[in-house]
């Protein structure tokens, strides 16, 4: 039977022809190859999407904001801008938290406590808020800055699982033409979406993960409460992407790993538990 030709041959290798120290070697080689392989479809991935992540921020830098005051003047005539709107009721109750009223306030009138928002993005605009001293310029900036580097992420996992199902151009191809139809969503309006995605992107990939720790019998308590505390997190975020963690979970350990399946719900409501 004849080896691929960047593999040696069996005789080249120094052994006898079938012994097992030259399998050994060949399968060190070729394990090797596709490491470089999978590195190497990983950094290309990464630099593709940056590069695209790069030219969306261009023209919003250059054309969407060209200063605070213009931010102010639009605010001002309460004209519609994406890169201000910043979740709105999301905003005024971060900004609430930070008046030392607690988590109220949706509306900018002062209606009270609330539970109108999941309050992930509310604790990290409140974050901002405080740290800017109420500058929503900066906040704006920083809320931008924060989704083009999730959106990264999430494309170059897809990017690097297309590069090693196939030909990963296929998958670049697909995010390039989604990112560009979707642009305003993606880069300028400054709404919950880029959380969501990152919410989904980290269920369906960490599922991946997850069943392949129980095929190795290597799921542990400690995994299944991390598994459990994303979960938590990611519906925080969102309640309709955490019920789509919940019901993924369940598919996938119910019967495989039960008592991974109840580790991972307790400690999802255990972070979920003070919402």
């Amino acid at each position: 039977m004849m080896l691929p030709q960047r593999y040696p041959l069996i005789e080249d290798l120094g052994f006898p022809n079938g012994t097992r120290a030259a399998r050994e070697r060949w399968a060190q080689e070729a394990k090797r190859e596709r490491a470089k392989a999978r590195w190497s479809s990983l950094a290309a991935s990464i630099g593709l999407t940056l590069v695209l992540a790069f030219m969306g921020m261009l023209p919003w830098m250059l054309r969407r904001v060209a200063s605070p005051g213009e931010l102010n003047q639009h605010l001002a005539s309460n004209m519609p801008m994406g890169n201000a709107h910043l979740g709105a009721e999301y905003y005024n109750i971060g900004a609430a938290i930070v008046d030392g009223r607690g988590f109220s306030d949706p509306f900018v009138v002062e209606s009270g406590p609330t539970a109108w928002m999941p309050p992930l993005l509310v604790w990290i605009q409140a974050g901002l808020i405080y740290l800017f001293d109420g500058d929503r310029y900066w906040v704006m900036l920083c809320v931008v800055a924060l989704k083009t580097a999730l959106l990264c992420a999430c494309g170059s996992l897809i990017v690097r699982q297309g590069w090693r199902r196939s030909d990963g151009w296929i998958a670049f191809g697909v995010l390039a033409i989604f990112l560009f139809s979707e642009f305003w969503d993606c880069f300028s309006f400054t709404h919950d979406g880029w959380l969501i995605l990152a919410g989904v992107t980290a269920t369906l990939f960490g599922l991946t993960h997850i069943e392949s720790l129980v095929d190795e019998n290597r799921l542990t308590v400690v995994k299944s409460i991390a598994w459990g505390a994303l979960g938590g997190l990611i519906a925080l975020s969102s309640p309709v992407a955490g019920f789509t963690w919940a019901v993924a979970t369940a598919l996938c350990l119910w019967r495989r790993a039960p008592v991974g399946l109840v580790t991972a719900a307790l400690a999802s409501v255990f972070v979920v538990t003070p919402w």
